[in-house]
C-alpha cells in the first residue's frame, strides 16, 4: 500500500483498506496480518480529468460495507462505485453509482438507516451530502458549506436519541492559505433527515 486511507470490515472480519494512490482495495486478514489486493479496477484509480485542487489524483478513498455490497468514493473523479461481495468474501463485479466532476472531493462515506449514503465532499469549505441510491441516484446537500472546513470522514451514530452525522473537518485546503483561518474539528449534525 502506498496511501492507505478508508477502512471497513467485511462480515467475515477481514479488513478492507482503500489505497488512494494506487486506486486499489486491499484485504487484511486479522489473524495473520496477510495483505492482498481485494479489488483493482480503473474506476478506483485517480484521474486528472476533473479540475480539482488536489496534490495528486486521489483515487479510492472512503469505503463502507452495506450487506453484500461495498461502496467506495473516488476523490478525483467525483464518483461512487459499488463492488459486489461474493459469498466467500471475495470481490465481485464493480459498477459506477455516480460520477460527476461537480462531486470531485468525495471522501468519507457512511450508510444511513434508510439505505442512502452520507458522504463528505472535501473542499473549502466542502459539503456533507446524502446520496439516495436507485436507478437514478439523487444528491442532496445536508450541510452545504460552513461550518465545514474540508470534511474528510463520516460516521453515523445515535446521540440523545437522534441520528447524528459525525464529521471530521480536516482544514485540508484552508490550512495552507496565507491569511486563512483553518477550522479543523469533529462536528456533529443532528438530527439526520
Amino acid at each position: 500500500m502506498v496511501f492507505p486511507n478508508g477502512l471497513a470490515f467485511l462480515p467475515s472480519g477481514k479488513l478492507l483498506v482503500t489505497d488512494s494512490a494506487t486506486g486499489q482495495i486491499f484485504a487484511v486478514d486479522p489473524a495473520s496480518g496477510a495483505t492482498s489486493v481485494w479489488k483493482a479496477d480503473p474506476a478506483l484509480a485517480g484521474s486528472a480529468a476533473c479540475a480539482a485542487p488536489l496534490p495528486f489524483p486521489i483515487g479510492a478513498n472512503g469505503i463502507v460495507v452495506a450487506g453484500s455490497d461495498v461502496f467506495v468514493t473516488n476523490t478525483s473523479k467525483g464518483s461512487i462505485t459499488r463492488v459486489a461481495v461474493a459469498a466467500d468474501g471475495s470481490a465481485g463485479a464493480l459498477s459506477t453509482v455516480l460520477e460527476d466532476c461537480a462531486y470531485a472531493g468525495l471522501a468519507g462515506v457512511a450508510r444511513a438507516a434508510d439505505g442512502s449514503l452520507v458522504v463528505a465532499q472535501n473542499g473549502a469549505p466542502g459539503r456533507l451530502l446524502r446520496v439516495s441510491l436507485g436507478a437514478t441516484p439523487s444528491v442532496t446537500a445536508l450541510v452545504p458549506g460552513k461550518p465545514l472546513d474540508g470534511p474528510g470522514s463520516v460516521a453515523i451514530a445515535s446521540f440523545g436519541g437522534k441520528k447524528t452525522a459525525l464529521v471530521t473537518s480536516t482544514a485540508f485546503f484552508t490550512v495552507g492559505v496565507d491569511g486563512g483561518a483553518p477550522a479543523p474539528a469533529l462536528q456533529a449534525f443532528a438530527p439526520l433527515p
